[in-house]
């Protein structure tokens, strides 16, 4: 029961079952993964549309003009990925 709900993609894992059974370290393990997973497919999304963008286009890096501005969200994404954990914990 505990492996069905922690291989779900769409529901976070059930961190009580997970604590109760393999203890607090691996609970947190898995809700940092959970967090994280979540987390990254902004940057994962965004840096997709650049790079299609860029290829549609004909661009190097060095010319687009998303690419900075890409870096600024990754920067700001960062920030906020740290923080909310925080809340979370």
């Amino acid at each position: 029961k505990i492996e069905r709900k922690t291989f779900s993609f769409i529901s976070p894992p059930p961190l009580q079952a997970i604590r109760d059974y393999y203890g607090e370290a691996v609970a947190f393990y898995f809700a940092w993964m959970h967090h994280m997973t979540v987390w990254f497919m902004i940057p994962g999304v965004l840096g997709l549309f650049v790079f299609l963008l860029r290829n549609f286009r004909g661009e190097t890096i060095e010319d687009c003009d998303f690419t900075p501005l890409f870096g600024i969200v990754a920067f700001l994404w960062a920030i906020l990925c740290v923080r909310f954990w925080k809340l979370l914990k």
